[in-house]
């Protein structure tokens, strides 16, 4: 009977232990699908945004944005304000058109 007992108790351990077995095995595959969704995502949005194009785009507008603002600059009557103020009158964010307004120039 003792044994009887013994492998009761032998089997449930084993039942119990397959149960965080598979537990575990199941938090890991829905961290490896998780992963491979993001890795997915990453994959698409380069396949979709070819960041050297991007670049080469931004740096072409900001350009154009310099330019403009330096024409438009120049039409300005007098007295003019320095380039800084004029373009923090434009509102224009300055880090985002590269001016250096110790410099007073575009960068």
């Amino acid at each position: 009977m003792c044994e009887e007992s013994d492998s009761k108790v032998s089997v449930e351990e084993k039942i119990i232990e397959a149960d965080l077995n598979r537990k575990e095995l199941t938090r890991q595959v829905a961290e490896k699908e998780e992963t491979c969704r993001k890795l997915k995502l990453v994959k698409m949005y380069r396949s979709k945004n070819d960041l050297e194009a991007l670049q080469n785009l931004i740096e072409k507008w900001r350009e154009g944005c310099q330019t403009s603002i330096l024409r438009l600059y120049e039409k300005h009557p007098e007295p003019k304000p320095s380039l800084g103020d004029f373009i923090n009158s434009c509102r224009l964010d300055k880090d985002l058109i590269k001016f250096d307004e110790e410099e007073e120039t575009f960068t």
